[in-house]
């Protein structure tokens, strides 16, 4: 209550000022470190994904030569267990490209739909010759286990392409997000730097905006009141509003002036008496001497 009565100290005005402006400081630098930081995860999971796209590709790449090794062994040799491993690489291959679909960018569904139908060839090729497995390979390679051979080699040839094209279709994509992260890294940059500039020119401001209106100002009430005072006029009181310490600096230069005003008039009281009680018995001797001078 003493507080309120007396209204707030220089001190109180300035701490309760800058604690306010701290708070709206505060606030927009807090969302900007949750941003950058929230973006810096945001960044690491992108980069875990496209690295875990990248291994996934590679895997894929290392595949095809065994295909294409298991699909000779069936469609030349006649080995019986060849036909299993090869469905078994290419039910591989499927669901490593099905992850590679699902991870990756929209962009690269066509390749992997066009990789899909050369797998499909390859199985149906292999049920085929498995299907028209002879008791005993052949001494030489017939004119369709050349044709199977070579059929062979063209799809594990076109998806080794389209395998080729996926690589570049993914890492275009992963470059396109990296430029998209780091653009987005930059704009939290600079919109941090902004909100600490913008916060540091408040501040600024707040701190030259106190110094005048409370301190600059008032001095100046007060240094000109002393001037009209030293004039000897007692009458114009400074008009300070504020209960600060200068406001009731104002307040005791203002009851200074009340009171020598007041001095100033019992001296021009007791001048006036003392003036009135020498002049009048001068004025009597003045007639007595007169009357004196008279023959």
């Amino acid at each position: 209550m003493k507080l309120l009565k007396n209204g707030l100290s220089l001190f109180n005005k300035l701490f309760f000022g800058y604690l306010i402006l701290s708070a709206i400081m505060i606030l927009p630098c807090v969302v900007s470190i949750y941003s950058l930081s929230h973006l810096e995860r945001f960044a690491t999971s992108v980069a875990k994904h496209d690295f875990e796209l990248s291994k996934t590709i590679e895997q894929l790449k290392a595949i095809p030569p065994s295909m294409e090794a298991e699909g000779r062994r069936l469609v030349t040799l006649y080995k019986e267990d060849a036909y299993q491993s090869l469905v078994s690489l290419i039910q591989d291959f499927k669901d490593s490209l099905i992850s590679v679909q699902r991870d990756g960018p929209k962009e690269i569904n066509p390749i992997v739909h066009d990789i899909e139908l050369n797998l499909d060839k390859l199985e149906k090729l292999a049920s085929i010759a498995n299907a028209s497995l002879p008791k005993s390979s052949p001494p030489e390679i017939t004119p369709i286990e050349a044709q199977r051979e070579n059929e062979v080699k063209a799809i594990i040839s076109s998806i080794m392409t389209e395998l080729h094209d996926l690589e570049k279709g993914a890492q275009k994509a992963i470059s396109l997000r990296f430029s998209t992260i780091s653009s987005l890294s930059s704009q939290a940059r600079k919109i941090t730097i902004f909100v600490l500039a913008v916060a540091f020119i408040f501040f600024v401001f707040f701190t030259a905006w106190f110094l005048y209106r409370y301190i600059k100002k008032p001095i100046d009430h007060l240094r000109h009141g002393t001037e009209i005072v030293g004039q000897g006029y007692f009458d114009q009181p400074i008009t300070i509003e504020s209960r600060d310490e200068l406001g009731k600096l104002a307040e005791a230069f203002n009851n200074m002036a009340i009171r020598l005003k007041e001095l100033d008039k019992l001296k021009s009281d007791f001048i006036g008496m003392v003036s009135h009680g020498l002049k009048t018995p001068l004025t009597s001797m003045m007639e007595a001497a007169k009357l004196l001078s008279e023959p």
